[in-house]
């Protein structure tokens, strides 16, 4: 696994951890980071890549 790829993974991981402890269940949780990868706007800004 390079860095690019462990770096995506654990940046997944922490934002759904954080939505999963403000009440979203796991499903949801992935589901709405899931979609933040595809906004433009997000990925503009560098906070998330698709790496």
């Amino acid at each position: 696994m390079t860095n690019s790829n462990a770096r995506h993974a654990m940046t997944e991981l922490a934002l759904m951890c954080y939505l999963m402890g403000m009440g979203f269940d796991y499903r949801t949780a992935k589901a709405i980071v899931e979609s933040w990868e595809t906004d433009d706007s997000l990925l503009a800004q560098g906070l998330l890549t698709t790496d």
